[in-house]
Order: structure tokens, then C-alpha cells, then sequence
């Protein structure tokens, strides 16, 4: 028997004859395994039929094993049949973990339940929705909405139950680029360009408007950008973009003799 998941297991079994078959049949897991994915309900005897129910635990394959007691060596008729009820999903997902919103965003992003939908309202009025993925990312179309406004958040699974409401407050973008980095002497040696930027702003070496590599400064500013040997008296280009893509102005430095 395949079950699709918890609930209810019915087992019915019975004889063409009550007089030489004394029938013995169960539920079980495979070679009598007991990890407590199946417990015995209880039974009930009608009309020559014997019904018997278990809870089931877990999703998976289970079996009936059918003996007859008295061991009868000529030809007789025995039947089994099955009902499984699945038990109804009441339980509402997790409230979503959303991301930060400000008032140039079109979409919000985060995570919910897997194949939840993802509603956002402000007060009562829905302004956007779609379905988590598998892995339970979900991305939401939305307006753009002023700084300062009060988003709510919910994921509703497959069974209609809604979570909590998750609250995000629309914040101001932020427009003020990095100041610009302070990079290190390069010489015709150097494979590396080293110096400070941004906290964890992304550092671009470029000739002209030719990139030549870039790097993310760590948590203290610092960054060390891979690149190739250059000649003496070429002229590069650096820049420092921060998690809101705003770029700083430009450094210059030569390379210098080593």
C-alpha cells in the first residue's frame, strides 16, 4: 500500500468460507520494522469482515501480510482491501522573512513556505502576489510605494491555512554614492591592486572603459583587486559601487617603474 502522507489506514479482510480458514492479516513496515510510523487503531468484526485501522505517521509503502491459521491445503477464496483517508493539513506556514523594500523597488523578494502564495497588502489592499518555488524563494511584483509606508506580508498554502502577517516598512533608497577609493602605488610588477573603499562595496579596476577586475571590499573597507601586469605609465580607473549600485567618482593612478 502507498500512502501519500499522514492520516487514516483501513484494512478490510475476509473469507468465502468461516468454518476451515481462520484468516490473520496486518498492517506493517517492511520486515516487520516498527519506527513508530504506523500504530494499531483497533478493529471491528462485521458480516464475516474484519476491519482493522492504524494512524499513519509518515508518508511511504506499507504492507499486508495474509496467513491462513489452519493451514488448509485445498483451494478457498480470501479478500483484502484498503482505504487510506489522508489527514487534513491545519497547520498555517511560518510568517515570511522578507527582504528590505525602499521606494525605488518594483518587486520585494524573500522566502516563505514551498509553494506557498506570497500576498502583499497595504492595510487590506492587495498590491501584489506570487507562488514561492520549490525551495521556498518567492519574488513579488509590487508599485513603487512612498518611504515610510507599512507593507504586510502572508504565505497561504495549498489547504487555504495563512500565516501570521509579516510587517516591512518601506524605507528611503539610498542614493549617496561611496566616496571614492584610495588605492595603493601600482608598478609594472604588480599583479594585485590593493587599497580602501566602501565597507563591502564592489571595487572596479578598469582601463578606459575596458575592465580589467574587481573584487568586494571586506567589513573594514579593505580590497585586493587581481589583475593583469601592466606597462609603466598606463593609466587606470577605479571605482567603488555599493549594495544600492550607487558608484563613487573615479580614482586615477598610473603605473608606475618598479
Amino acid at each position: 500500500v502507498n500512502v501519500s502522507g499522514k492520516g487514516t489506514l483501513l484494512v478490510a479482510g475476509g473469507t468465502d468460507t468461516t468454518s476451515n480458514i481462520d484468516l490473520l492479516f496486518l498492517a506493517t513496515e517492511y520486515e516487520y520494522q516498527d519506527h513508530g510510523y504506523l500504530e494499531y487503531l483497533g478493529s471491528e468484526y462485521d458480516d464475516g469482515v474484519e476491519v482493522q485501522g492504524y494512524k499513519v505517521n509518515k508518508a511511504g509503502t506499507y504492507y499486508i501480510p495474509v496467513l491462513d491459521l489452519n493451514g488448509n491445503d485445498y483451494d478457498a477464496i480470501y479478500g483484502i482491501s484498503t482505504q487510506f483517508e489522508a489527514d487534513k493539513d491545519t497547520v498555517a506556514p511560518n510568517k515570511p522573512t522578507v527582504n528590505k523594500v525602499d521606494n525605488n523597488d518594483k518587486v520585494i523578494t524573500g522566502k516563505a513556505e514551498a509553494g506557498s502564495t506570497v500576498t502583499v497588502n497595504v492595510g487590506k489592499k492587495r498590491i501584489g502576489y506570487a507562488k514561492a518555488s520549490s525551495k521556498g524563494s518567492f519574488s513579488v511584483s509590487i508599485p513603487v510605494q512612498k518611504a515610510g509606508t507599512t507593507l504586510n506580508v502572508t504565505a497561504k498554502d495549498s489547504a487555504g491555512n495563512v500565516s501570521k502577517l509579516t510587517y516591512i516598512t518601506v524605507v528611503k533608497a539610498d542614493v549617496t554614492p561611496p566616496n571614492k577609493p584610495a588605492v595603493n602605488k601600482v608598478d609594472d610588477n604588480d599583479k594585485v591592486v590593493t587599497g580602501k573603499a566602501e565597507a563591502n562595496s564592489t571595487v572596479t579596476v578598469n582601463i578606459g572603459k575596458n575592465r580589467i577586475g574587481y573584487a568586494k571590499a571586506n567589513s573594514k573597507g579593505l580590497f585586493s583587486v587581481s589583475i593583469p601586469i601592466q606597462k609603466k605609465g598606463t593609466k587606470l580607473n577605479v571605482t567603488a559601487k555599493d549594495a544600492s549600485n550607487n558608484v563613487s567618482k573615479v580614482t586615477y593612478v598610473t603605473v608606475v617603474k618598479h
